[in-house]
């Protein structure tokens, strides 16, 4: 499985991906992006991931 990780603070975002791969270590990481105009030139340019996590406050 592919997922991306958005999230604009890089603790959160290391915790949240070492949480995701706790739950199953097969989960590849393939982005971790921190703004939305990153996310939407990664998705533009690449293929649809399994999953995606991001959060909103």
């Amino acid at each position: 499985m592919k997922a991306i990780v958005i999230e604009d603070e890089k603790r959160a975002a290391t915790h949240l991906i070492r949480l995701i791969l706790e739950v199953d270590a097969s989960i590849e990481i393939v982005a971790e992006l921190q703004t939305i105009s990153q996310s939407v030139d990664w998705f533009r340019k690449n293929p649809m991931p399994d999953m995606v996590s991001l959060t909103f406050i």
